[in-house]
Formats: structure tokens, C-alpha cells, sequence
């Protein structure tokens, strides 16, 4: 996928009349509004992480006591952890890194329902847009990338937001799914913590995925906006959820993810009429921002942590 990713990209930016270039580029980023629109979207980053450090205070609590700090240095080594495992699944070995060690595979277990908390917004989301954009543009947002795999992804789809929307309805489900994962290695009472979790505490947590998700949108229409897109608040309500969808429905690594980004943005946002330099710089910028800027802080926290117990702190 990386490589029809890089491939989709080159024949966009050196093959299309209409990429621009990068001297346009320059000219647009260093803009009046570029000015005031770029900084806006650098706050939002520690509000972003912020709210994921609250998350995940929150997922933890029941079995372990720990401050905001804590929490936010477990998050941000859970970005360094998550640059080698696909779609960010080694982000459970940074975060439980910071908590004790009686604790650590109760971490393990309930990391799954943050990320199970925040997959689930990002497709609900995006299967609303989906249906939108069909809605609004007339067309199949996936034909645009000339993939031959419409029907089956909207099959996929389909059943993952109706999966998804029982699992806002009924949050309790979450707690049932991680018992059943973990029962038969701890027994019953290994698992009675799961008994703290009560849909008003799990609803909670959704309700911060939700928070962090608007976060996240954002950001992409300042920096979007800042690089020139004429994008209205309806357009960037159906296109940037879309965009995210597609991101968190193909398997990469996180830094395998700045070709897929900018491959799902090249045949997305193109369709507001972003210049392909624009799309890439704009998308390129944001995983600098909630990626790579995160993961170095977190690298630096993950070296002090103790990783094993004879470890000093």
C-alpha cells in the first residue's frame, strides 16, 4: 500500500498541471493569515495530548491512582512506542511504562479500550461523512483512488459504524469484550476490576475521544486553510472525517503514515481545489506536529522510566 502510496503521490505533484509549486507554496504559507492560522494549530497540540493524558487517567484509575504528569509523560511514550508496531498498537508499552508494575497487564487490558474508544469515534464519524459526501458530491469518495475495492469497502464500512454506533448505545459491551479477551488467562477474579467500568465511566471516556477527535479536525482546517484551501466548515465536516477513516482503516506504521496520508489527502481534499504541494506540506506539517514532535518528548521520558524492576527511577 506505502508503495502505490509514493507512486499516487509522484504522479500527482510532477505529472498533474495543476500541482503548483513550491515557490506558490512558500508564498501562501507566509500569508497574513498563514501567520495566525499555523500558531492557532501549534496550541492545539498540547490540548490534543492533554486530553488523551486525561484519557487515559481516567482508563487507569480504578486499579491505579496517578497524576495528570504521569499520565501525559505514559502518553507521549506511547507515540515513541507506537513509530514500530502497525497502526500504533505498541502504544500500550510506553504508557504502561509509567505505571507500576502489579498494574501493568491491567494497563495492557485497558489500553485496548481507549484505542477501542477513540477507533470507534473516528469510524462513526467518518461513516456519517461517507454517506455525505455521496450525498453532497454525487459520487463514491473511494473512486477517487482508483482502487477497484468500492463495494467491498463499503460493505467493511458499513459494518463497522453499525458495529460501532451499538457500542455507543450500549458502552457496557466494551467492558464485556475486554472481559472475554482476558478471563481465561486470569480467571475471574483477575478480571473483577473490569466491575469499576460502569457505562456512565465508559461513556466518559468516549465522550474525551470525541473531544480529542473535534481537536484533531481542527487542526487540519487551520493548516489546511493556512495552505490555501477555500474550504467551508461543511466541506471540512465531511472531507477531513473521510480523511481520517481512510488512515485508520489501512495497516502502516506511523511513520509509514506520512505517504498514506498524503496519498488519501492527494485523492480527497484535491476535490475542494488544494494544490497537490499545498495538500502535502499541509499533511506532512500536521504528522510533524502530532507525531514526530510528541515521539521525540516521549523518547526523552521513556529513557527515564523504569522498564523492569530492577530499574532505579
Amino acid at each position: 500500500m506505502l508503495l502505490f502510496a509514493v507512486y499516487f503521490i509522484y504522479e500527482k505533484v510532477f505529472n498533474s498541471p495543476e500541482s503548483g509549486s513550491l515557490s506558490e507554496l512558500f508564498d501562501q504559507v507566509s500569508g497574513t493569515s498563514s501567520i495566525l492560522l499555523l500558531p492557532l494549530a501549534v496550541l492545539l497540540i498540547p490540548i490534543n495530548w492533554g486530553i488523551e493524558a486525561m484519557k487515559w487517567k481516567l482508563i487507569v484509575q480504578p486499579f491505579e491512582r496517578i497524576k495528570f504528569y504521569r499520565a501525559f509523560k505514559g502518553v507521549l511514550s506511547g507515540v515513541t512506542t507506537s513509530l514500530v508496531f502497525p497502526n500504533r498498537i505498541g502504544e500500550f508499552l510506553g504508557r504502561i511504562a509509567h505505571i507500576d508494575f502489579e498494574h501493568r497487564w491491567q494497563g495492557f487490558a485497558m489500553s485496548i479500550l481507549g484505542s477501542m474508544a477513540q477507533l470507534g469515534v473516528t469510524l462513526s464519524f467518518g461513516g456519517v461523512a461517507y454517506l455525505l459526501f455521496e450525498y453532497v458530491f454525487g459520487f463514491d469518495p473511494f473512486s477517487l483512488i482508483d482502487l477497484n475495492l468500492i463495494y467491498p469497502l463499503r460493505l467493511v464500512f458499513l459494518i463497522a459504524v453499525v458495529i460501532t454506533a451499538f457500542l455507543f448505545v450500549y458502552p457496557s459491551t466494551l467492558k464485556w469484550i475486554i472481559s472475554r479477551m482476558f478471563r481465561k488467562r486470569f480467571g475471574t477474579e483477575g478480571v473483577s476490576f473490569l466491575d469499576n467500568y460502569n457505562s456512565i465511566y465508559i461513556s466518559a471516556i468516549l465522550l474525551l475521544s470525541v473531544l480529542r477527535y473535534l481537536v484533531f479536525w481542527s487542526q487540519y482546517m487551520l493548516v489546511f486553510t493556512a495552505f490555501g484551501a477555500e474550504i467551508t466548515a461543511a466541506q471540512g465536516l465531511i472531507l477531513i472525517p473521510l480523511l481520517f477513516l481512510a488512515i485508520a482503516a489501512t495497516p502502516s506504521f506511523s511513520i509509514g503514515e506520512i505517504g498514506i496520508r498524503e496519498f488519501y489527502a492527494l485523492a480527497l481534499v484535491s476535490t475542494i481545489g488544494l494544490a497537490e504541494f499545498s495538500i502535502i506540506g499541509s499533511t506532512l506539517l500536521i504528522w510533524i506536529m502530532n507525531i514526530l514532535l510528541p515521539s521525540i518528548i516521549g523518547w526523552l521520558y521513556l529513557w527515564r522510566a523504569r522498564i523492569f524492576p530492577e530499574d532505579k527511577a
